[in-house]
Parts: C-alpha cells; sequence; structure tokens
C-alpha cells in the first residue's frame, strides 16, 4: 500500500500491518505548474469539482459563504459542475464570487498564476494536490488541517483555517492576502524541492525494483 500522505498513513495502519505501506507522497509537475505574470492581490480560487458531497467534504460551501465577509476580494470557484448542487451555490453567493465550471489544463493553471492565494477547505483530505499545484505558481495556502494531510506540504507557509468557520476563514484569507509575495515564492521552493513529480517517480522506482 502507498499512501499519499502521514495523515493517511495513519488511517491505514489502524486496519494493516505497518511493514505493508510505504508512503509516497503525490508530485507535483513543477515545470509545468510555474509562475508566469503577476499576482491579481485581490484574486483567491479553490478547486474541486461541484458536487453534492463535495460541498462539505472539501468546503466548497465554506469558500462560498466566506466571500461575503470579503466583499471586495474576488473569489472563484474552479471546477465541474457534476449535479444541482450549483443552483445551490448560487443562491448563497455574494456578488463578488465567480464559478467558472469545467476549464482545460491550460486555463486551469493560469488561474493559479493569477491567483494570491489559494484554498482547500476540507472536511476530510489525504493529501490535497490543488493547493500543491497552486503553490507551484506561488499561490499562498489557506488550508484546513484537521483530518487532511494538508500541513504536510504546506509546510511553514500556511494560514490554516478551522473547517467550516467562515469568520476564521476570511481572516486567514485577509492575513494571506497581506502576506509578501516572497512567501508565494517560498511557497513553490518548498514543492519543488520536496514534493516534485521527479521525486515520487525516484521513489515508485525504488520500490518496484525492490
Amino acid at each position: 500500500l502507498l499512501p499519499v500522505s502521514e495523515f493517511t498513513k495513519n488511517e491505514i495502519t489502524k486496519k494493516v500491518r505497518e511493514k505493508k505501506i510505504k508512503l509516497i507522497y503525490n508530485g507535483v509537475d513543477t515545470k509545468k505548474f510555474k509562475p508566469a505574470q503577476e499576482k491579481e492581490n485581490n484574486l483567491v480560487i479553490t478547486v474541486g469539482g461541484v458536487n453534492q458531497s463535495n460541498l462539505k467534504r472539501k468546503g466548497i460551501e465554506t469558500f462560498v459563504r466566506t466571500a461575503s465577509l470579503l466583499p471586495d476580494t474576488h473569489f472563484v470557484v474552479i471546477g465541474k459542475t457534476k449535479d444541482n448542487s450549483i443552483d445551490y451555490l448560487k443562491s448563497i453567493a455574494s456578488p463578488n464570487i465567480e464559478f467558472t465550471g469545467f476549464v482545460s489544463d491550460e486555463d486551469l493553471i493560469k488561474w493559479y498564476q493569477r491567483a494570491k492565494v489559494v484554498c482547500q477547505l476540507s472536511y476530510y483530505e489525504a493529501f490535497g494536490l490543488s493547493p500543491a499545484e497552486g503553490m507551484a505558481c506561488n499561490c499562498i495556502p489557506v488550508v484546513t488541517k484537521e483530518r487532511t494531510g494538508l500541513p504536510e506540504f504546506v509546510g511553514g507557509i500556511d494560514f490554516y483555517a478551522p473547517y467550516g468557520d467562515e469568520k476564521a476563514t476570511a481572516e486567514a484569507i485577509k492575513k494571506a492576502l497581506n502576506a509578501p509575495d516572497e512567501l508565494g515564492k517560498k511557497a513553490r521552493e518548498r514543492i519543488k524541492n520536496n514534493f516534485s513529480m521527479k521525486k515520487r517517480e525516484k521513489e515508485l522506482v525504488k520500490i518496484i525494483r525492490g
């Protein structure tokens, strides 16, 4: 078994003997996900499929509700709509939030490159690839840390928010937006040095070869 975070590994060890488990973190292609332009200092994004399950599990509803507390900030939900949950989100959305629906990989990278902050406000998350991709594009992450593997890769480049707490989330986002651009550059370096696709590949090959 190859869990993608220490959090997931700990979840598995409740059921499986540890000697059969090897932690290998997810990887990000930092040649593909890279900065390319000046950041829009009021742009905050979250990425994930929009469906009934993800409204709570991925914290998309919390993200949408938080937008009303920061009316001068541009919030964007990026992800394919899979059911009528988008109608509910739009019914509670403030004017400063945008829903893109499905976007291509190329357009997703452009959003990461534009955004100052990337959010992952999940109730439960094994790793959290979207904020890691955003960090590779110099985004500053705002994440939850209960029941998730998110703290393992954001490291010291983070602004934490308790799950489901819109006021605390708004405060964390505000601090991230006001953080110096150097923090975004440090975020990319952390992903590049510790969570690259190349590093993951080496670990996988090592296991395959025994």
